[in-house]
């Protein structure tokens, strides 16, 4: 009875730690997207080689972690590289780092009212992106068409998804004061 146990509780944790492996597996960085990065993300293009590795290993450790969705359209790739992008670059200088209270992301087409609509009847929309609270809790909503903007703006260096990263940053002591 003594082995029955031990090897249920066995069992039980080898599920655990192969469920877990699988669900954080870190899926090997595309080559074609250093392109897509060079042309698009100037923190990476401004990086050694071997700092762009890094920057490489730390997105796809971050898109293991973290589901993303678009809203009535599909991602394409460079959605994701944006976004992942957005979460390394103010986190870049830390030797491990994980978003704990971020599990996932909503990628609309275009801006938002407070409401979370996006219909383009209304005139209201200014929201380029938002931290979730409530029922929004560990959820970021994100403007694909601040997102981007962020990234071709060189004039006043407002980038909307890296500002909701740096928001998640502050929230992680459960007050958005901007202490983290």
């Amino acid at each position: 009875m003594v082995y029955i146990l031990i090897l249920v509780v066995i069992l039980l944790f080898a599920i655990h730690f192969y469920r877990k492996e699988k669900r954080h597996s870190v899926k090997p960085f595309p080559e074609h997207w250093h392109k897509l990065l060079m042309e698009n993300v100037l923190y990476y293009k401004n990086l050694s080689k071997g700092r762009q590795l890094v920057f490489q290993q730390k997105m796809m450790q971050f898109l293991s972690e973290v589901y993303i969705d678009g809203v009535q359209f599909e991602l394409e790739e460079l959605d994701k590289i944006l976004i992942a992008a957005s979460a390394v670059i103010p986190v870049f200088g830390f030797k491990e780092w994980h978003y704990t209270n971020l599990s996932g992301i909503l990628l609309y087409p275009d801006n938002f009212n407070e409401d979370m609509q996006f219909s383009s009847k209304d005139n209201s929309r200014n929201i380029g992106g938002i931290v979730g609270n409530g029922r929004f809790e560990k959820q970021m909503i994100l403007s694909k068409k601040a997102l981007y903007h962020g990234f071709r703006n060189t004039t006043d260096k407002s980038n909307t998804g890296i500002h909701e990263f740096v928001h998640l940053i502050d929230k992680l002591d459960d007050r958005t004061d901007g202490v983290p």
